[in-house]
């Protein structure tokens, strides 16, 4: 930090500030310190800035210094500017100084002297110091052996500590201080004669923008200048009764700062009963940092005296902001309803001040400072209508509450509460719940309120005249959802209340929107179908919303996009119906569903023999057939080739006779083997992949009457087989090492009536057996570890048909060619009754049977010229949708791929194949 001092080697070095004496050529010695670890270069500059009184002839100065010269001296408003230039040079870590001879000035005062430097480039300026300018000493007596100086700040008031305070840097607030400088005259009469010049007490301060400084003296040409923090605004005056002795001067504005003076009349200038002389200085508003000032006091002119100088101390001080007095004339007492209170306070220091009731929650703020008259404290006055029945106010200064100060006051006849606002929405909060937001808003509640809310109570107290507001988690409520509000107003007698009730729905934004959803079928390079890619759109989705299409959870961009691909294979096999679901917690789900149809792509000509029946056989991923011709043969061909027959083996114990329309050809559940059923049951049987030479002939009937078809079924876990044998059900264990002509345990008829099995199924854990008897209108069933010799345990049966059971389901399907009716087998024995899910609405049909996917979720009807495909619901197998209704003329059987891309219809001159796809998008 670049420092300087001034002392006069002619005056004495003790003294302060240092004198300087009119009449003579003065020589001043100026030293630094700087404190830099460089030199001084060539372009380096001092300048030395003086008020104008301390110099009359400017060409008389001269610089004294080995290091530095004088550059040129030049008049700026009411100061002298004088430059010195680099000589030689000099280290700046070291203390150098330089001597200014010639100081010539012009009359008594204390002036200031300020010194800017330039060393390599960069401005530095030093503090200001001071001067005083007075008569050199005479040998006359030192006038403070009958005058002694005491200061004292603002010690006027008793409210707050009497010391100088500072106030805030952008004088919001102004602090007016006042400074009481008492003179004493300790051996009076001290007199003037009223010849010669007046005794003078020249008055003044140290001024800056320092800690330094008491003011800044910055004038009103000057762009920072501020009339409320310049000295040149400080009032100054003697006291009562004192005008006679003494004449208080205001500072010359021509000067470059001010300095008071107080010019004593002709006569008793102090007597002895009047040996005190009272100044005051008002009006003296600082924003400077804290530290020390000074306060100037310079006398000439005191016959018998030498002039001189002394300096007092002004300690300056940060303001705290702080409540003086709070009051009202209305306090402890009782007031009528709508009669506003007055409240009145003083404060010190601070912005602004907040009045508060109702625990703080109703508060009203009032700037302390309005432009007034600047003093050292404010005082305000409002009036606020009490809202409550008993009413405290509170007073808080820049946030600092001051609860010692309260009003309090009574309201009489007090009018019970009102409900001024009961509102309510659904509301989504930041962190994403949901909430039902109440909004309540009462009146004339009173300090010890109470909202009940559908029974729940909840304390009002702070709420009297204020928003109110509950979040109620809205997960549990029904919407539309009614709230009951009673406010209730604990403090009268009785307590009194108000109601009011609401009711709340729910807003479309939480309604989610599908605005778009569609499938594309995939293929591979073969052309065959190994994919599904979902797309859809939607609309107001939030992070709580779930998002689901056939209950696999999708995700959803931030444009509301999102897609699902699914690999499509006999693990994976397609389904009948995709369905998109948007829920959240309390919103009936927005439900969109992409279905699929079979459409025809291929049809493969038989020749001059007819496919009769088939199955397919997942683990060789083949299509079996049976054709008939001059001879019966049993062919197989890849599911990805269809109508690519091999040759096939001739069935050699068999004749065409023995086929008919309902034949039926039943896959083993492991692919092992078949079973043929027609007027004859023949076992069909594969070993290491190839077909055995032989096909077994299990067992022939001359049943002619047997109009719908001959069943056969597997238990899922190989263990049994069953057919229809001669008026009953036959089973065996399906081992070909046991396989022998006639060699079946059968089960008996039911009672005497003739058992015509119209179908047998096998329910998918293998423990129970159901057939269809439409002669005696019975679907019995039996347990297959516990088989019974007669049927005892049955259906009723509504009319009759061909039975079959879902593999992975447990729900049985028939049909009777007009409905197709379902059970669900994982009832108890008393529940289990028929129920109609479809109606065909075809007439009926000859040569009909139902067949079913091996997942379950595709249900087919053959008739005789009409083929329907049903998609099952995986979650509700009860429910059936039709996806294709298809005529077609003499159809023989159907066969499903087990991955349900495609489905094999053979007819009477040709195989078709017909594929799923997407054919109605988004509906």
């Amino acid at each position: 930090m670049f420092t300087f001092t001034i002392t006069n080697p002619a005056a004495p070095q003790n003294a302060n500030p240092t004198p300087v004496y009119l009449g003579q050529a003065n020589t001043l010695e100026f030293h630094f310190q700087a404190g830099m670890h460089e030199q001084t270069q060539a372009g380096d500059q001092i300048t030395i800035v003086l008020d104008q009184r301390l110099l009359d002839n400017p060409a008389s100065l001269k610089v004294n210094s080995d290091y530095w010269k004088l550059g040129a001296c030049t008049a700026q408003g009411n100061t002298y500017v004088l430059r010195c230039d680099f000589l030689a040079a000099v280290s700046l870590s070291e203390p150098f100084a330089l001597q200014l001879e010639g100081l010539t000035p012009v009359s008594a005062c204390v002036a200031q002297v300020n010194i800017q430097a330039r060393f390599g480039g960069r401005p530095y300026s030093g503090s200001s110091q001071s001067l005083a300018v007075m008569n050199p000493p005479s040998a006359h007596k030192d006038l403070r052996e009958v005058l002694s100086f005491e200061l004292l700040v603002n010690d006027f008031q008793q409210e707050v500590m009497q010391q100088f305070y500072l106030s805030d840097a952008d004088l919001q607030t102004p602090i007016a201080n006042t400074l009481h400088l008492i003179v004493t005259c300790s051996t009076p009469p001290l007199t003037y004669d009223g010849n010669g010049p007046r005794p003078v007490l020249n008055l003044s301060f140290t001024y800056g923008e320092d800690q330094y400084s008491l003011t800044d003296a910055l004038k009103n040409s000057d762009p920072n200048y501020n009339a409320l923090s310049s000295a040149w605004n400080i009032a100054c005056q003697v006291g009562a009764g004192e005008n006679d002795r003494w004449q208080a001067i205001a500072p010359n504005a021509a000067t470059a700062t001010p300095n008071w003076q107080l010019a004593g009349n002709a006569g008793n200038l102090f007597r002895q009963s009047e040996s005190v002389l009272d100044v005051f200085f008002s009006h003296v508003i600082s924003r400077l940092p804290e530290g020390t000032a000074v306060l100037y006091i310079q006398w000439i002119n005191f016959k018998g005296y030498d002039d001189g100088v002394m300096a007092l101390p002004i300690a300056k001080y940060k303001a705290s902001a702080q409540v003086l007095a709070f009051n009202s004339p209305q306090n402890n007492q009782t007031i009528a309803f709508g009669q506003p209170v007055t409240l009145n306070w003083t404060v010190f220091g601070g912005k602004q001040v907040a009045i508060s009731w109702d625990n703080g929650l109703r508060h009203q703020n009032f700037p302390v400072y309005n432009g007034q008259t600047p003093a050292l404290t404010y005082s305000g006055e409002a009036t606020v209508l009490p809202d409550s029945h008993e009413a405290k106010f509170y007073i808080a200064q820049d946030g600092q509450a001051a609860d010692t100060f309260q009003v309090e006051v009574t309201v009489s006849d007090f009018p019970p509460p009102q409900i001024k606002t009961f509102e309510g929405a659904l509301t989504r909060l930041p962190d994403d719940s949901l909430v039902v937001q109440l909004n309540v808003l009462v009146d004339n509640l009173g300090n010890n309120g109470v909202f009940e809310i559908n029974g729940q109570a909840y304390n009002a107290g702070n709420y009297n005249g204020l928003p109110f507001q509950l979040n109620l988690p809205a997960e549990n409520l029904q919407f539309p959802a009614t709230f009951n509000l009673h406010a209730i107003d604990k403090d009268l007698n009785p307590n009194t209340k108000s109601s009011s009730s609401i009711s709340v729905d729910l807003p479309e934004w939480i309604q989610p929107q599908i605005k778009s959803f569609s499938g594309v079928v995939q293929k591979d390079g073969n052309g065959q179908i190994n994919g599904l890619s979902l797309q859809f759109q939607l609309g107001n989705i939030y992070p709580f919303t779930k998002i689901l299409i056939n209950e696999i959870p999708v995700s959803v961009g931030a444009d509301g996009s999102g897609q699902l691909h699914l690999p499509v294979n006999a693990q994976n096999p397609i389904v009948g119906s995709y369905i998109l679901a948007c829920t959240n917690p309390i919103v009936a789900p927005a439900l969109r569903t992409v279905s699929l149809q079979y459409i025809q792509t291929n049809s493969y000509q038989n020749g001059s023999d007819i496919l009769h029946v088939m199955a397919v056989c997942v683990q060789r991923q083949s299509l079996l057939g049976l054709f008939s011709g001059d001879q019966l043969t049993i062919k197989e061909c890849p599911l990805n080739a269809p109508g690519s027959w091999d040759s096939g083996v001739v069935f050699e114990n068999g004749s065409d006779a023995h086929i008919a329309p309902f034949s039926s050809l039943v896959m083993a559940p492991d692919g092992s083997q078949a079973l043929l059923c027609g007027h004859s049951f023949y076992g069909l049987v594969y070993e290491n992949n190839q077909w055995k030479n032989n096909l077994y002939l299990l067992t022939q009937t001359d049943n002619t009457d047997s109009y719908v078809g001959l069943p056969g079924a597997y238990a899922p876990d190989m263990r049994l087989a069953f057919i229809n044998g001669y008026y009953n059900v036959s089973y065996f264990k399906p081992d070909p090492s046991t396989y022998q002509l006639n060699a079946f345990v059968p089960v008996k008829t039911v009672s005497a009536n003739y058992l015509n099995a119209t179908g047998i199924a096998v329910t998918h854990d293998g423990n129970r057996v159901f057939v269809c008897d439409p002669t005696n209108q019975k679907i019995w069933y039996f347990d297959t570890n516990n088989i019974p010799e007669n049927f005892s345990a049955g259906i009723d049966l509504p009319s009759g048909g061909e039975v079959l059971v879902a593999s992975s389901r447990d729900y049985l399907y028939f049909t009777n060619g007009r409905q197709i009716f379902g059970v669900n087998t994982a009832d108890t024995a008393d529940n289990m009754r028929p129920l109609k899910l479809a109606d065909l609405g075809l007439g009926f049909q000859e040569f009909y049977k139902l067949q079913i996917s091996a997942d379950g979720t595709l249900l087919i009807f053959k008739g005789f010229e009409a083929i329907s495909v049903f998609y099952v619901s995986v979650t509700n197998p009860s429910s059936l949708l039709l996806l294709n209704d298809i005529k077609i003329e003499e159809v023989l059987d159907v066969a499903i791929s087990p991955d349900n891309t495609r489905i094999f219809i053979s007819t009477l001159n040709e195989l078709l194949v017909y594929e799923a796809q997407f054919v109605q998008q988004g509906a």
